[in-house]
């Protein structure tokens, strides 16, 4: 008979909590926002073929980036008015970043998309191939999420040229 008397007496007591303050409420929204933020998920760039190349009429000059290990098809197709790369079977493109620098070639060093953007490093030249002035480069890829974590990151080479 007491413990039926004293479950009601603590669920009263309960009731008479004190609410938050302000500095707590804004510590715990901010904890919630934290955990939402969520993390970064890989990318998995695909090479880019002549098929694609052809469906997406991606001629002319470019910098096409082929990751080390990766194979000779490039993931990506640098050129001065777009960036495309190949992402879930699709042809994602990326606009020119104008506030920075151009690359020694026609490449930018910066591309933004609808949800990520791109950074490509041209480094040290590797020497040109043919009559044709295509010039080779060790490079870097950097892919970056729309709220700037790093979700695809390679070195490989750089193929500049038309």
């Amino acid at each position: 008979m007491r413990l039926v008397l004293l479950v009601p007496l603590a669920l009263l007591a309960a009731c008479g909590e004190d609410k938050p303050t302000e500095a707590e409420s804004a510590e715990r929204i901010a904890e919630i926002e934290r955990v939402n933020e969520g993390v970064a998920l890989p990318i998995d760039p695909e090479p880019i073929l002549y098929p694609d190349i052809e469906q997406a009429g991606l001629f002319g000059a470019s910098c096409a980036f082929a990751p080390e290990g990766g194979g000779m098809a490039p993931i990506l197709l640098a050129m001065e008015d777009a960036a495309h790369m190949k992402i879930d079977g699709e042809i994602a493109s990326f606009a020119p970043d104008a506030g920075v620098q151009k690359g020694p070639q026609i490449a930018w060093t910066k591309y933004d998309g609808k949800a990520a953007s791109l950074n490509l490093g041209l480094g040290k030249e590797l020497g040109q191939e043919g009559d044709g002035g295509v010039v080779r480069y060790e490079a870097r890829l950097t892919l970056r999420d729309g709220k700037e974590r790093i979700v695809y990151d390679a070195v490989g080479e750089a193929q500049c040229g038309a």
